[in-house]
């Protein structure tokens, strides 16, 4: 919550950062993604050329996500622990990032 230790660490880690910073905040928490689909990850292996406009809405949600990561400077995670494990919604804004083609590879020996 707003009082939770985490946000208390991000707040601190922001007023560290100087006032020439422009910090991107995602807050996961408060505006949690959907979980993956399979309809989403089908839509990134459609050429965007051809993409339904169902398909592009699901795929601009992680590029959105990818050109985000990709702009940044410095990546930093405030993250609640729920029962010993990250939120779902962690995870989904996960999924989203790692994009077999466009944030990593599959090579002979895996990803």
């Amino acid at each position: 919550g707003e009082k939770g230790c985490s946000n208390r660490l991000a707040e601190a880690f922001l007023s560290q950062l100087g006032g020439g910073v422009k910090p991107t905040i995602r807050d996961v928490g408060a505006k949690p993604l959907a979980h993956l689909s399979s309809e989403a990850m089908g839509a990134w292996s459609v050429p965007e050329g051809e993409r339904t406009a169902e398909q592009k809405r699901l795929a601009a949600v992680s590029d959105e996500i990818i050109k985000e990561v990709q702009d940044a400077d410095v990546l930093a995670l405030s993250v609640s622990m729920y029962n010993f494990g990250v939120p779902s919604t962690l995870k989904a804004w996960i999924d989203r990032l790692l994009r077999a083609g466009v944030t990593f590879g599959y090579t002979a020996t895996g990803p």
